[in-house]
């Protein structure tokens, strides 16, 4: 931002939908990690298709937080 007030609510916008994104991504982490415990420890599901499964949500992950790249602001 610099001395820039004038970004401000560029800021402001930026940081909600950071928390938007954020939250959505603890969402797809714990929701995945809280499915595939029950079902490896229960032998429905092998370790390998797991650790495969869990990989995959890391990179929904990251690619859903770089959606943050294309913000731009709602005023502009």
């Amino acid at each position: 931002m610099g001395d820039k007030l004038s970004l401000l609510p560029f800021a402001i916008g930026l940081s909600r939908k950071s928390k938007s994104i954020i939250r959505q991504n603890l969402f797809i982490s714990l929701g995945m990690v809280a499915v595939l415990i029950p079902l490896t420890m229960s032998g429905i599901a092998s370790m390998g298709p797991a650790v495969i499964g869990h990989e995959g949500s890391t990179l929904l992950v990251v690619l859903n937080a770089l959606r943050l790249l294309g913000y731009k602001s709602k005023q502009s």
